[in-house]
């Protein structure tokens, strides 16, 4: 099925919901189901937005790496256990999200929803960050349906 054109107001939609349009692309919905998530796809996979969005998980890799308090700003700890355990699987998605070819939408999806997501593995100790990010970098293969049902709540 063809998407019908992308629009400006596809694209404040996207902009409006993109939280619950990250949850589905990155949960395998196809972008050109509708013109919101292919707004909300073309946007993600931008290279400004994943170069960012790097830089935003290099940052977090960085700051569970600092002494003393582990917090991302005055009201958000992060689980600097969950993140070091899965400092070989952060540099690979760095690196996959800076590289010029970009990446399925639903591994930049995914990437995104996990930093925003504050009952999520980056956030909640005990999260399994680790297995939720190796999973969806495997190659070939799809995030896993694990990652509904991951230790982070969906909304």
């Amino acid at each position: 099925m063809a998407c019908p054109p992308v629009r400006y107001r596809h694209r404040l939609a996207a902009w409006i919901a993109g939280a619950g349009l990250d949850q589905r692309l990155s949960a395998g919905l196809p972008s050109d189901q509708n013109p919101r998530l292919a707004a909300r796809a073309e946007r993600l996979l931008a290279p400004a937005a994943r170069r960012a969005l790097a830089r935003n998980w290099s940052r977090l890799a960085d700051r569970a790496l600092e002494p003393g308090p582990t917090v991302v700003d005055s009201r958000t700890p992060i689980a600097t256990g969950s993140i070091l355990a899965a400092w070989e699987e952060i540099g690979r998605l760095i690196v996959v999200l800076s590289a010029d070819r970009p990446p399925d939408v639903r591994l930049v999806a995914l990437a995104r929803r996990l930093l925003v997501d504050g009952a999520g593995p980056v956030y909640e100790p005990g999260g399994d960050l680790r297995r939720v990010l190796a999973d969806a970098l495997s190659p070939g293969e799809p995030p896993s349906p694990r990652v509904r049902t991951s230790p982070y709540r969906e909304r």
